[in-house]
């Protein structure tokens, strides 16, 4: 919006007062007096070294405080990346401790199925021995052939 400045020159709409109350007439010329109070106080010079108006550094401050909201969101979208990449790079370290794990996990496992398995054929091979047939029949005994006993003995591998 454009609004006609004291001057005579268009400038773009900084403020906009509405008043309302019983006289219009009074309320406007109230109206135009304060817009005036408003232009002359954003028209003093508060820098003494550059002249530079209220005006001025009121829209070099805006200015410089929405390019620090931009850099900001710029640099939070920034970490936000490297955070993530952060967090992926933890989640595949785990995920690699898990593998190694489970590898490690299955590794003990077979270690343990083979050593039932030495003590199953093991403890065949004694019952084996053991059990010793006359006429048909068998009879569990002690050990009385030494050879086949250092037979199972020489079989026997402990893991």
């Amino acid at each position: 919006m454009e609004s006609q400045q004291l001057s005579g020159t268009k400038k773009k709409q900084f403020l906009k007062v509405e008043t309302a109350g019983k006289s219009p007439e009074l309320l406007s010329s109230l109206k135009e007096k304060m817009l005036q109070a408003i232009h002359s106080f954003l028209d003093i010079t508060i820098d003494g070294v550059d002249n530079k108006t209220i005006r001025e550094e009121a829209k070099e401050f805006s200015h410089a405080l929405l390019k620090y909201g931009k850099d900001k969101l710029e640099k939070a979208g920034f970490e936000n990346d490297k955070i993530r990449t952060e967090i992926d790079f933890l989640y595949s370290q785990k995920e690699k401790e898990f593998a190694e794990a489970r590898k490690l996990n299955a590794e003990a496992r077979k270690a343990e199925f083979e050593n039932a398995i030495s003590q199953l054929q093991l403890s065949l091979k004694i019952t084996r021995v053991m059990l010793i047939s006359e006429s048909g029949e068998e009879a569990l005994v002690l050990v009385k052939d030494v050879e086949q006993f250092i037979e199972i003995l020489d079989d026997f591998k402990y893991p």
